[in-house]
Order: structure tokens, then C-alpha cells, then sequence
């Protein structure tokens, strides 16, 4: 019987974001034509998820606070040159493990991992494939990659074989910075969808509306226009023919909690009333299965939310930014709608529109929820993420 092929996915990080979650779904589908392994740098939410649905993987430990402690729009900074003996500890580490164990192809799943698989590529010759999650830009300064990371990517992708992006959006910001186009494919993120119940859709929450956001407190996600956003309907509540609320789900990092208390003060006494603060969920269906609207309210390019595709899954009426891959999973007054985050007078008028048809508009939601079944099913994802793996090693 032959032995089948080894795919290493290399994921730095062991916290449980958009790119973890994802690749879970992956590995939790098993498959006649490859093995799967996962290397990690430390031990976290992410580990245990692996080792809970008896997924392989192994933890090669580094000090990855000095990493986490370098921001992506530093170019030199004193934390980005203290990095540098952990940087190449940590490549030392990496290239001894695959020493002993022999991978047919190494998958980076996450931005740190890239560089180092990237060395690993062009030093020693790996079989390597990015599994890419980020639109590279330089517009918005809590979330860009800065010269040096470009052009860190731009050498140590040469000897990349293929640049897997999730969306066709963060292909296209590879081909504007002049990555080869050869290397380029694409393959949407997908997740296991639940049967819904169309009463469910329908008759939910049938006498208050209730409007979600969850996601990570920080500035490029966008929680303070949404809070923003929030506090023009109250304003305008007259307006509205229903009462409704509004359910945060989520929480800042550490580095970050200064800025979630920022948050939560913006909100005047007298409209505290009208907010709900979930704080962080490991149970996200705590948070979707309450709401009847969900906002994506990024004012960067998000490169293919993760929560629209949990939300659409849901049924749920969708407002999504219209930067980044939303727009490939959201067609206008179709399954959801797009809008300009930097217009919060148009969204607040489209908004009270939509809550004023509620019923009409969650149809919206069946609509999202059935183009989802057809196009980014988890089945999808997996037999299309596979597809090209195979034809890597071909």
C-alpha cells in the first residue's frame, strides 16, 4: 500500500483567530490522498482544539512574545532588532524538525510562518505553499504591512511554489506589489453548515431587533463606527417602528485593553440600556443565535470575514464593509447588503429601511444562506484546498 503524502501546515500562533478556525474545518475532514500534521510555536486555544478532534500536531516553542510584540507597520524598531537571535533560534528550531521529519509539503498557514517557510524554500530547498489570509496594503495605519515585510515576502517567495490566497482580493493586492502571477490561485474559506429551520428565519426575535457585532477589539475592525452607527438609530428611534438593541460579542487583546474600556465609555449613561457586552465567546452560536442583523463593519479591507460566512450560515441579514472579500460573498439587496463605512448617515438610512421590513429582508438571509450551501461549503473548501496541494506535488 503507498504511503501517503505529508502535509505540514506550519500555523506560528496558537490563539484562535479567522485563520485557525478555518483551517480546523480542514483538518477536521479526513482524506483518502494526504496526511495531515500541524506545527505550532506555542500551546493555546488552538492546540487544544487540534488535540481534541485527534488532530496530529506538534508545538516547537519559542518566545513568541517578542514576536507577538512587533507591530507590522514598524519597519526598524528596537523590538523588531531584539527579534532577531529568537528569529533565527526559531528558523534553527524549524529547519532540525524537518530534519527528523520528513514533510512532502509545508503549508504556512500564518504571516510569521510564511517568512520562516519561505527561508526554509530558498535555503534548503522545501516544498512550500503559503496559505495566505491577509490583503497586502499599505493605506490604513493599524493594519498594513509595511516596506520591510514586502519585501521580505517579495525574496523569500521566489522559491514559493504556490501563493494560495482566501479570496480573490487578497490575490489581486499580490499581483499589485508584483508577486509572479503564476504563483497565485485562489481558494475561498468555507465552514460545515447547519440546517435551518425556515419558521426559525422568520419568526425570530419577532417584537425586538436585535443587531450584532463580534469580532476583536481593535481600530481596523471597526467596533467604534458600529458603536457610532448604534447611537444614530437610537437617536433616530422615532423613525424605527420596532424596538431593538444591540449584542457585542468579543474583546480587545491584552495589549489592547485600554482601548475596549475606551470603547465601552464612548457610551453616554442615559442609551447603556440598549448595549449588551458578551466579552470573549468560545461558543459562538451564544452570540449569532440572538441576533437578527449582523454587522461587518471593517474600515480595512478584510481579505474574507469569517464572521460573514458564520453569519450567512445563520441566515441572518448581513451588513458587510464593502473593502476587501465581502464583496465576494455579498451581492447587493441579494443575500445582504455592502456598505461604506466611512458613510454612517447612508448606512443608519439603509438600516432603518431594512428594520422596518424586517420579515422582507430576512429573506435576504435565506438568500445568503443557500448561496453559501452552493459555493463556500465546507466541502467545497476541502476538496478544492486538496486540489491543490495534489497538483503542487504532482
Amino acid at each position: 500500500m503507498n504511503k501517503k503524502p505529508l502535509v505540514l501546515f506550519y500555523n506560528f500562533t496558537a490563539k484562535m483567530g479567522g485563520a485557525e478556525i478555518v483551517l480546523l474545518e480542514f483538518l477536521k475532514k479526513s482524506s483518502k490522498n494526504l496526511k495531515y500534521k500541524v506545527v505550532l510555536n506555542e500551546y493555546g486555544d488552538f492546540y487544544n482544539q487540534l488535540v481534541k478532534h485527534q488532530i496530529d500536531v506538534d508545538v516547537i516553542s519559542t518566545n513568541t512574545n517578542i514576536f507577538y510584540s512587533i507591530k507590522r507597520e514598524s519597519s526598524i524598531s528596537i523590538q523588531l532588532l531584539k527579534s532577531i537571535p529568537y528569529s533565527l533560534m526559531l528558523l534553527n528550531s524549524f529547519l532540525s524538525y524537518l530534519r527528523k521529519n520528513k514533510a512532502d509539503l509545508i503549508v504556512s498557514n500564518t504571516f510569521k510562518s510564511h517568512i520562516i517557510a519561505g527561508i526554509c524554500a530558498t535555503i534548503v530547498g522545501n516544498n512550500v505553499a503559503w496559505r495566505f489570509h491577509d490583503i497586502i496594503q499599505r493605506e490604513y495605519t493599524s493594519h498594513y504591512f509595511s516596506w520591510v515585510n514586502i519585501f521580505l515576502m517579495r525574496i523569500f517567495s521566489l522559491k514559493v511554489l504556490k501563493i494560495i490566497g482566501v479570496s480573490q482580493a487578497v490575490v489581486n493586492s499580490f499581483k499589485k506589489f508584483g508577486f509572479q502571477k503564476s504563483k497565485l490561485s485562489v481558494v475561498h474559506n468555507g465552514l460545515e453548515i447547519k440546517k435551518i429551520n425556515s419558521d426559525y428565519l422568520i419568526n425570530k426575535n419577532n417584537n425586538n431587533i436585535k443587531i450584532g457585532w463580534i469580532g476583536r477589539f481593535t481600530p481596523w475592525k471597526g467596533i467604534e463606527q458600529f458603536i457610532n452607527c448604534a447611537k444614530m438609530l437610537i437617536e433616530q428611534k422615532e423613525k424605527i417602528d420596532k424596538n431593538f438593541e444591540f449584542i457585542i460579542g468579543g474583546s480587545a487583546l491584552f495589549e489592547e485593553s485600554d482601548y475596549e474600556l475606551k470603547i465601552k465609555k464612548s457610551i453616554p449613561e442615559p442609551i447603556k440600556k440598549y448595549f449588551t457586552f458578551l466579552g470573549h465567546i468560545k461558543d459562538i452560536d451564544i452570540f449569532y443565535n440572538q441576533i437578527d442583523i449582523y454587522f461587518h463593519t471593517s474600515i480595512a479591507p478584510d481579505p474574507f470575514p469569517t464572521t460573514v460566512l458564520e453569519a450567512g450560515h445563520r441566515g441572518l441579514i448581513v451588513f458587510a464593509s464593502n473593502k476587501g472579500g465581502a464583496k465576494e460573498i455579498i451581492k447587493e439587496n441579494k443575500t445582504g447588503f455592502l456598505i461604506d463605512i466611512s458613510n454612517l448617515d447612508a448606512i443608519v438610512e439603509k438600516s432603518i429601511i431594512v428594520m422596518n421590513n424586517l420579515e422582507i429582508n430576512k429573506k435576504k438571509g435565506r438568500s445568503l444562506y443557500t448561496m453559501l450551501i452552493n459555493n463556500f461549503s465546507s466541502k467545497n473548501y476541502c476538496e478544492n484546498l486538496e486540489y491543490q496541494f495534489l497538483k503542487i506535488m504532482a
